[in-house]
């Protein structure tokens, strides 16, 4: 059991530093030799654990997209689902409604809750999160990680975990191109943006940790209380009753 503890954390030991590496070199500039060094590991116990540098950087971004959709999946299986079960949820094609307001202030706290948690895991992340940024801009094998976030905001089909467990619970639900769109740009993007250039905006604007994680939280929880109306949640903006349904109103 020890050894077991004790390889794992090995493995670990490479991975963060491989990743500190991609991060600050760029995968071309980040040599193996100096990867075990820094690690405190010889090359062949990296090896060992990958049998390229490449599969090093695959495990990185996968690690960091599966650790992102269980994140989602929890927030999908403990509120969303849970809700439309209960029948304090209905959605339509251009919004939620819940049974009441305070099922709807309850759903808002949560989903705050999750998009910290997110928040929180690219902040811990950050190098991962810069290797993905970069390798958007590298004609390598994972250029296309970052748009791995744009399929996550809202791909309407059962390969997106997230997608398929909401439409079983309520076959109503799903997400327009302007929903992804939104998303996407004015959401996971500012995000990555915040995070990745997270010590420069710091030393711009004087402000500590502390005060730059408050500011930005709550520039978002400004920024999306206007997609609350009464006890509806909007995602098609400028909509009166919700269509493709009879409200029993």
């Amino acid at each position: 059991m020890k050894e077991n503890k004790a390889n794992g954390n090995v493995k670990e030991r490479i991975i963060e530093t491989a990743a500190r590496f991609f991060s600050e070199k760029g995968y071309d500039g980040a040599k193996m030799n100096e990867i075990a060094q820094a690690a405190g590991v010889n090359k062949a116990l990296i090896y060992y654990y990958f049998p390229a540098k490449q599969a090093i950087l695959d495990h990185i971004i996968e690690s960091f997209f599966n650790d992102v959709m269980n994140i989602g999946m929890d927030f999908i299986n403990d509120t969303m689902i849970r809700m439309i079960e209960a029948g304090s949820l209905d959605i339509y094609p251009d919004r939620m409604r819940f049974s009441t307001g305070e099922d709807a202030m309850m759903f808002k706290e949560k989903a705050f809750e999750y998009y910290e948690r997110v928040f929180e895991h690219m902040m811990k992340r950050r190098d991962a999160l810069r290797v993905i940024l970069s390798e958007a801009l590298r004609s390598g094998e994972q250029r296309d990680a970052l748009f791995r976030f744009f399929m996550m905001a809202g791909e309407n089909n059962n390969s997106n975990p997230i997608f398929a467990a909401v439409s079983s619970a309520d076959q109503d639900f799903n997400l327009s191109k302007e929903v992804m769109f939104r998303k996407f740009f004015f959401s996971l993007m500012p995000m990555i943006n915040f995070v990745v250039f997270h010590e420069e905006y710091k030393k711009a604007s004087g402000m500590s940790d502390g005060e730059m994680r408050s500011s930005y939280l709550r520039s978002i929880e400004t920024l999306y209380a206007g997609y609350f109306v009464g006890r509806d949640i909007m995602m098609e903006l400028g909509g009166g009753e919700p269509n493709g349904k009879d409200t029993g109103d």
